[in-house]
């Protein structure tokens, strides 16, 4: 029992010897009270500082790897939707393109048709007015 209790004397000797850095063996019976106590708290307290922040980081890990995750799957969310609202509006694009070509050529068509009409037309009243000129003609010939 003895030796136990001398061994762990040594040992929390040895710790202070390690943080003092001045101390040489032997040395713990010279070391003031006050240095001693200090020694102690000082690491008291770096343990203290030390499992506190390990509790810390877990602590604000939580909610750091919440947002992140629920951002991640937020982002690959809208990614799908753009994804989506792309190929709607792609397609509304081609079939747009297709309706605009489609209007054009009958626009074009129409167009074509109603020049022939009015060159027919044309041909029409200048053969007319030809036959009208004739009949007038007769009817200045007649006394």
């Amino acid at each position: 029992m003895k030796k136990a209790k001398h061994f762990a004397a040594g040992s929390r000797s040895s710790a202070l010897k390690g943080q003092a850095g001045q101390m040489a063996e032997g040395d713990e019976m010279n070391i003031p009270s006050d240095r001693r106590v200090e020694a102690v708290a000082d690491n008291a307290w770096l343990k203290l500082i030390g499992r506190a922040s390990m509790a810390a980081i877990g602590i604000l890990l939580v909610p750091i790897l919440t947002t992140a995750i629920s951002w991640a799957t937020s982002t690959g969310a809208d990614v799908n939707t753009l994804k989506e609202r792309v190929t709607v509006l792609e397609s509304i694009g081609k079939n747009g393109r297709e309706d605009r070509q489609k209007f054009q050529d009958q626009t074009t068509q129409l167009l074509q048709s109603i020049l022939g009409k009015q060159t027919d037309m044309q041909a029409q009243i200048a053969g007319m007015s030809a036959k009208l000129e004739a009949q007038q003609r007769e009817l200045d010939k007649r006394p």
